[in-house]
């Protein structure tokens, strides 16, 4: 399982209700471990605990926006959203336990993509894509034991937060924690992700749910077109996401489909009242392309091409069945945002960005081991019925 407990988290191996597993990485404003619950009722669960580090314990507001906001996401609970399970304080410290999700984020897909010339074909983007819109209508509508409205916005909503299960279902992290990150960065001076960041956010305004739509916006754009919109460094991302104009889909690839080209051009829209106004609109409309799409999609589909990417056999173990098997050193894991290098698809500026590796949109590609699979099957049926020929014909 990688280096020892004990060298990796100071000694430690139990902290709050959880047996430290893994150390896996310090970014942001927290240091995140693998962790196995030892609470009754859910004893031997992995979990991913993010724990603020030492050094930023005495900004009072941001250690209070991750508490507060970690109980709210607490309260969400949909398929599309990784699960905040516990929130607390323990040995001066605090903390946030939630699922681990066994998978790759957007940027590590996309990286793979390009690396192996297999970028994610474009019917399995649209659908993560609603995937991630119908976590988001879930959120943005999401209200209180009252019934009271939270209004609840994720705030970075960019391909670092966006995790792909091995069972190809794509999930949201870092709801109830992307607000602290962001205020921390505030606090620190450090700018934040212009390139998937409405521009209301950008210029300090008051947002709502719209400004989570145009960063999903830039991430259909994005995985659609296999090229980097908003790219460059912050003030020049800055600068192209108030300033410049939009690429249109079309201009950038002839097979481009109308239909999806008008649904990412919307929700890109710079003035938020031309937006899409909600995420279950845009869910449905994405929903409605796919239906009409040749081949559709499947979860399946997106769990097959997983596989053939990253050249992972299929769990076998009943743990890892119901868990995901444990990451290797080099596996993406749930809530990497608040890592600095995470939420940016590209590799290297000069070298080897998605720009270079993709000519037009990448296009569907048959996924080999299935077309294998039919054509043994067919050779054999074809076999069999030879030979029911051959056993009929007369002496």
């Amino acid at each position: 399982m990688g280096g020892s407990v004990a060298g990796l988290c100071q000694s430690e191996s139990r902290y709050a209700d959880y047996e430290l597993v893994r150390y896996f990485t310090a970014g942001g404003m927290a240091d995140l471990y693998l962790v196995r619950s030892l609470q009754e009722g859910v004893s031997d669960r992995h979990l991913v605990l993010k724990r603020i580090q030492q050094r930023y314990l005495d900004h009072t507001h941001v250690v209070q926006l991750f508490l507060d906001e970690g109980r709210i996401a607490q309260t969400l609970t949909h398929p599309n959203i990784v699960q905040v399970v516990d929130v607390g304080e323990a040995e001066g410290n605090y903390y946030i336990a939630m699922e681990y999700i066994a998978g790759h984020d957007l940027v590590a897909i996309a990286r793979r993509g390009i690396e192996t010339g297999k970028f994610l074909p474009r019917p399995l983007a649209v659908g993560l894509v609603q995937q991630v819109a119908a976590g988001l209508a879930y959120a943005h509508t999401h209200t209180d034991s009252a019934g009271h409205p939270l209004s609840i916005v994720h705030c970075d909503i960019s391909p670092g937060n966006i995790v792909v299960s091995w069972r190809g279902t794509a999930k949201i992290v870092d709801f109830g924690i992307a607000r602290a990150a962001i205020a921390l960065r505030k606090e620190d001076g450090v700018a934040g992700k212009y390139n998937y960041m409405a521009p209301e956010q950008i210029r300090g305004e008051d947002i709502d749910a719209r400004a989570d739509l145009f960063s999903l916006g830039v991430i259909l754009w994005e995985l659609t077109l296999g090229k980097r919109l908003f790219r460059g460094k912050p003030e020049i991302a800055r600068h192209k996401v108030l300033e410049e104009p939009i690429p249109q889909p079309r201009d950038l690839s002839v097979d481009y489909p109308e239909e999806l080209a008008t649904i990412v051009m919307r929700l890109l829209e710079r003035d938020r009242d031309r937006r899409y106004s909600s995420a279950a609109a845009v869910s449905a409309d994405l929903r409605s392309f796919l239906r009409t799409t040749k081949g559709g999609w499947y979860k399946q589909d997106v769990a097959l091409y997983l596989r053939d990417l990253f050249q992972s056999p299929p769990s076998e173990s009943a743990r890892d069945a119901e868990f995901g098997p444990l990451p290797s050193e080099e596996m993406v894991v749930a809530m990497p945002a608040l890592a600095e290098a995470g939420g940016e698809i590209e590799i290297d500026p000069e070298t080897s960005n998605i720009e270079q590796s993709v000519d037009g949109a990448p296009q569907p590609r048959a996924h080999l081991p299935r077309i294998f699979a039919w054509a043994v099957l067919l050779l054999a049926y074809l076999a069999l019925l030879g030979a029911l020929v051959l056993g009929a014909r007369p002496e």
